[in-house]
Order: structure tokens, then sequence, then C-alpha cells
């Protein structure tokens, strides 16, 4: 078994993957329609999720030994001068990840009735700016904030140049739902219009800035921490929060392989699937920061 292992540890440092790629073969696999399971608020909160991102944050290689708090690397200032290039971005990753899944969770969030628990049949769902307040407003999160909403923007640039990086992979796949016509349909929408539409902006974010001098170490260690966090959510206790919340770590985990893999690019179903649905839900976000939190914030409309 300790040989095994070893294959198993050495084949891991080969593999240009950034997550872990669940056998879609195995029998305890379930296919979800996430139209059907919207990311929104569940009532999953306190400690068990605070466990959860001070995990997530301490994955972070980079930091000094000095700055692994608990949970307090999101709440207290981040010393980015202390840290390198790789560094600081692994950070905006993570922060602009988990900027993007409270926006949702603030964006449709669930106020009972009086008197009601928690059910989708006994109150209505809407946005709830005094929630968003206390995740961003800066009086209220030592200035940080408005820097974590920007980690957002810096997120979604990402995962917008790794799928113009992969156009000529997207035009060479055959596409196959199972219908023809959305096949045709589907192929068209990608490779006629969205990569049009994103081209103006695919330049934006340089993935060559980082690991410079062939520093093939630094670049397996990145790796190997990010690939943890796709493990760390395994350990989510709530089935939809997990569900979105590996979806997105999947899409920029996928991100990451299109930018910094050497070989040509090889993605499976499902890194594609969660690609497109993590980029959708990035987009997602910020149209609510712009046109719902934002507007109310300027006007001072309490929802």
């Amino acid at each position: 078994m300790q040989t095994i292992e070893k294959w198993k540890q050495f084949d891991d440092i080969q593999s240009e993957n950034f997550c872990d790629v669940d056998d879609e073969t195995t029998s305890d696999m379930e296919y979800i329609d996430l139209s059907l399971n919207i990311e929104r608020f569940t009532g999953y909160s306190g400690i068990s999720t605070q466990r959860i991102w001070s995990a997530i944050y301490n994955e972070n290689c980079f930091f000094l030994p000095e700055s692994k708090l608990y949970y307090n690397l999101r709440q207290k200032r981040l010393n980015a001068d202390k840290l390198c290039l790789e560094g600081r971005t692994f950070y905006r990753l993570i922060s602009g990840l988990h900027s993007s899944i409270s926006i949702h969770l603030c964006a449709q969030y669930f106020f009972p009735s009086v008197g009601g628990g928690y059910s989708g049949s006994d109150g209505r769902w809407g946005p709830n700016l005094d929630e968003f307040r206390r995740r961003f407003d800066p009086e209220k999160t030592d200035g940080e904030g408005p820097g974590w909403l920007k980690n957002l923007y810096f997120i979604y640039l990402i995962e917008l140049r790794a799928i113009y990086k992969a156009r000529d992979y997207f035009h060479s796949q055959n596409y196959f739902t199972g219908n023809q016509t959305d096949d045709i349909h589907t192929k068209q929408l990608l490779t006629e219009n969205l990569f049009q539409q994103i081209e103006p902006f695919a330049n934006y974010f340089n993935e060559n800035d980082l690991f410079k001098n062939g520093n093939e170490e630094l670049k397996a260690d990145f790796r190997e921490h990010f690939r943890n966090i796709s493990r760390i959510m395994d350990c989510v206790g709530c089935d939809k929060c997990k569900l979105w919340g590996k979806l997105q770590v999947q899409a920029l985990g996928t991100s990451l392989k299109i930018l910094f893999a050497e070989s040509p690019i090889q993605l499976q179903r499902s890194e594609i699937v969660s690609l497109f649905n993590g980029f959708t839900q990035l987009s997602t976000s910020i149209y609510r920061l712009e046109h719902v939190f934002k507007t109310c914030l300027r006007n001072h409309i309490e929802l």
C-alpha cells in the first residue's frame, strides 16, 4: 500500500490539474440539474462556514507563518508587500471566489414570514442590503470590503482570459447534448458569439507574469495547495453549498490548468461544464453588484 501511495503522489505531482476531478463512472455519482438548484442563501452559517473558509485561506502557501491566524485572513489587512506576486494572486483568487459566493447569497436571501421557520414556502426571496453591508461595507470590514469586491473582477478576468485562450480547443470540439439542433446552437453561441464579446478584454491578465524563470517548484506548490481547496469543499455540511462551492472551485482550477499547462489542452466534460457555469456565476455576481447593490447603496434604498 505504501508503494501505491507513492505512485499516486508522483502522479499527482506530474498532473497539470489544479483540482481533483471526480470519477464519473463511480456508482455513487449523482447528476444535478443546476437550473433547478440555483445558488442562493441556504441558512448554512456560523462556526461551520468559518472553519471551511479558514482552512481555504490558510492554504495560501505564500503567507508568512505568523499570518496563519484562525479565520483572520479574510478580516485582517493583507500585508501584500510581504507576499510575492504569486502569493498575492493566490489570495485575490480566493477572495474573489469568496466575494462571488457572498453576493449570490445576499442577492437570493430568504426572509421568513413572521413566526415562520426556514422554508421556501413561508416567506419570500430577495436581495438583502443589510447582509451585503455586513459583508462589504468599509465601516464594517476595517476598510477591506471594497478590496474584496475588486478581487471579484480580478477572478472574472482570469477565467475570461482562460476561456479565450482555449478558443481553438473549443472550436475543434464536437458538441453533444443529445439533441442535434441544440448541439449546433451551443457551438454557435460559443464560437460565434462569446469569443467575439470577450476578445477585447482577453489580454487584461497576463499569465506569463507568474512563475517566471521556469520556477516549476513554485508552480507545483501553487497547484497542490489549490488542489487542497477542492478537497476542503468536500467537508462542507450543506449539499447545495457544496455543489456550488465545488463547481466554482473547479471552474477556477480549470482556468488555471488552461493558463499554465505545458502540454496541449485536454479537458473532461465535467471541467468544461464547471468552467462555463462558474464563469456564469461570476458574471451574475458582477451584474448583481452593479445593478442591484451599488444602485441601492447609491440611492439609499432599503430592500
